[in-house]
């Protein structure tokens, strides 16, 4: 991301917590590329270590199926969950496949820490999640996120486009086989008539 990415980002995120969180104590916000949380004095929450699930959003399958036990997608998050102990600053964006995962994670959580967080969000996605395009988790602690922009070959289509084809051209033999019978019945009546 950057810089100036990045600067629109936090100023996106002081805009969204005052009109969504005005008056709140505590609050997180979380944008694609930036993260917000603050805590009132003498309130700070003590860090975490079960990764609590805080809010999770499943995308849709959208008439397909994944096989071979969703490959790219695991692909992607095992990679994001490797490189973010690599990264040193808590944040790690990784493609596999036709599938882009990022993870990020909170305050001074670094290393294997903030693996183990994300690694627990992983198992979110793949278990809550299933066979989905997307998925976003928060947990305590991280944020995990995927989605697919380009089918990988471990996606195929689950049959539902076949069976219409097949009705459509079902209904159109339909139609042309009543036409040649219809023209039949009309021809016979014409050769009673000489």
């Amino acid at each position: 991301m950057s810089s100036t990415a990045c600067q629109t980002c936090v100023t996106q995120l002081g805009i969204l917590s005052n009109r969504l969180c005005a008056g709140a104590r505590n609050a997180r916000v979380q944008l694609r590329g930036c993260y917000m949380r603050y805590e009132t004095d003498g309130e700070v929450e003590e860090e975490v270590k079960n990764w609590e699930l805080v809010h999770k959003e499943c995308g849709e399958i959208k008439g397909y199926a994944y096989d071979e036990g969703t490959g790219a997608r695991n692909g992607a998050l095992w990679a994001v969950e490797e490189g973010i102990v690599r990264s040193g600053n808590g944040f790690w964006e990784a493609r596999n496949e036709g599938v882009r995962a990022v993870a990020q994670c909170e305050r001074a959580l670094f290393g294997c820490d903030c693996a183990e967080c994300v690694g627990r969000a992983a198992e979110v996605a793949q278990d809550d999640c299933g066979g989905a395009l997307s998925a976003d988790v928060y947990l305590n602690g991280c944020y995990l996120s995927y989605a697919t922009y380009a089918y990988p070959s471990g996606y195929k289509n689950n049959g539902s486009s076949g069976r219409v084809a097949a009705l459509v051209l079902g209904g159109f033999a339909s139609i042309g086989l009543a036409l040649i019978l219809l023209m039949f019945f009309k021809s016979c009546g014409k050769k009673d008539d000489y």
